[in-house]
């Protein structure tokens, strides 16, 4: 367990006066963690396994469901069990929760859209949740997530999903990027100090962003900077993440990036972790209705998963065009992936001399924008990290966000990878810039452009 900062056992103390948290006391979450199997945390789950790991989604409102989803997924092989939280739980309205779940009773019928864990409360949630034995995830999209994670590791949640950037500028229109990474920094150093032998919590980044047409420099980029400011905070165990782009070259290419420069940048600022994943999401941008394709579109993810060697593939189901699919639907789905990963193994990844010179390329993008952002200082600055949002090094399509610039422009190539139309603020070189241009050039096809709402719908309109 590390040793907590002052500012840390401060902040804790007055979070633990909130009204959603009145039971719980300062030792009590880290004396039912320790009295958990190593089972249930995933961090040593990853050992036992030469496949990516199987996580579905789901979350529902009522207790009882919510629990024969959990069973149910694990009984159809999934590995690891999530909790997907409810919309209003994610923008901290539990006021408007309370009055929804009145609703449902009165109504017998679910509203909410996931699983409300604070309001429901960790003592409940504990019950479920000992009735499996798989680590479980939590799932959300909080930018102000500690009211949240305490509860989600008082229940016994040992992964913890989203950042200060992944999880504000894709999400939020109100919360500032500043209070975001501060909020976070609470979240990473809560973990720490929470995890012990063996028993490390496992943080996770949000890679997907907004979903839509993420120039892969921007992933790289939000990725390692949430890396390095969890690391600060002493977290041992930690998964990079991002989604099918629709180009399996382009999937390849990044996963070989992000594993090279978080080694890299971990050992720049000596940060040591007991383990650093990879997790791989299936295809989340618009899914075809014809439930056909949307099966085949999820073989595809499940394949590129096992190609890239991905630590962790995060499903979907044939039924993301049409509704919040049922039990039956995840169970289906993840016995599809279990079937489809089980069969098809191989022992390295892909590699040719297109993929060698985009990943070196991407590489160096990452690299040189990186060094910009973190101003060669000995520490990671969350005031420099929110300044690259401010200036637009950091600019994600279609983010929400006030503070983002919406500048950055890109579409996809002829084979589907998404490119840089305008770089906006971003601070390359023009000799990169230019390198960028030879690659392109090296193919005409790769100049042959969708427009925007096709790249959007690039599997829906195959």
């Amino acid at each position: 367990m590390k040793t907590p900062s002052n500012f840390f056992l401060k902040s804790r103390k007055e979070i633990l006066k909130h009204k959603y948290l009145k039971n719980l006391k300062f030792e009590d979450t880290s004396i039912y963690l320790n009295s958990l199997k190593k089972s249930k945390f995933s961090v040593n789950k990853y050992e036992d396994f030469d496949r990516p790991l199987i996580q579905p989604r789901g979350g529902y409102s009522n207790i009882n469901k919510q629990q024969k989803l959990n069973i149910e997924l694990e009984k159809s092989g999934a590995d690891l069990i999530p909790l997907t939280i409810d919309s209003f739980t994610r923008l901290n309205d539990y006021e408007s929760v309370n009055k929804v779940l009145i609703k449902e009773k009165q109504l017998n019928k679910e509203i909410l859209n996931g699983y409300p864990l604070v309001n429901h409360g960790y003592e409940k949630t504990r019950a479920i949740l000992n009735k499996v034995n798989n680590p479980i995830s939590l799932r959300h999209g909080t930018p102000d997530a500690r009211l949240l994670v305490e509860h989600a590791l008082a229940s016994g949640i040992t992964d913890i999903e989203g950042g200060g950037l992944s999880y504000s500028l894709p999400y939020s229109k109100k919360m500032p990027i500043e209070k975001s990474l501060m909020f976070w920094g609470y979240v990473d150093e809560l973990c720490a100090f929470m995890s012990g032998e063996k028993k490390e919590i496992m943080r996770e980044s949000f890679g997907v962003l907004t979903a839509t047409l993420v120039p892969p420099l921007i992933i790289v980029i939000v990725e390692i900077l949430e890396l390095l400011m969890s690391a600060q905070k002493g977290t041992k165990a930690f998964m990079l993440t991002f989604a099918q782009t629709g180009s399996l070259v382009q999937d390849i290419i990044i996963a070989n990036v992000l594993r090279m420069i978080s080694k890299k940048y971990l050992s720049k600022y000596n940060f040591s972790l007991k383990a650093l994943k990879l997790g791989y999401h299936h295809w989340m941008g618009p899914f075809p209705n014809n439930f056909d394709k949307s099966n085949a579109l999820i073989v595809q993810g499940t394949f590129n998963a096992a190609l890239i060697k991905a630590d962790k593939v995060i499903i979907k189901t044939k039924f993301e065009s049409h509704s919040i699919p049922t039990i039956e639907a995840n169970c289906e789905a993840t016995k599809t992936v279990k079937y489809i990963l089980d069969i098809f193994k191989i022992k390295d990844t892909l590699t040719n001399d297109e993929i060698l010179i985009e990943t070196n390329n991407l590489f160096e993008q990452a690299e040189s924008v990186l060094e910009i952002i973190l101003k060669n200082k000995q520490t990671i600055d969350i005031i420099d990290v929110c300044d690259a949002v401010n200036e637009g090094y950091i600019d994600i399509p279609f983010s929400p966000h006030p503070q983002n610039k919406n500048k950055v422009r890109t579409y996809r190539d002829h084979y589907g990878m998404i490119r840089f139309a305008d770089y906006g603020k971003i601070p390359l070189t023009d000799k990169l810039k230019e390198k960028d241009l030879k690659i392109l050039k090296l193919n005409k096809n790769y100049l042959k452009a969708n427009n925007v709402i096709d790249a959007i719908n690039f599997m829906v309109s195959k």
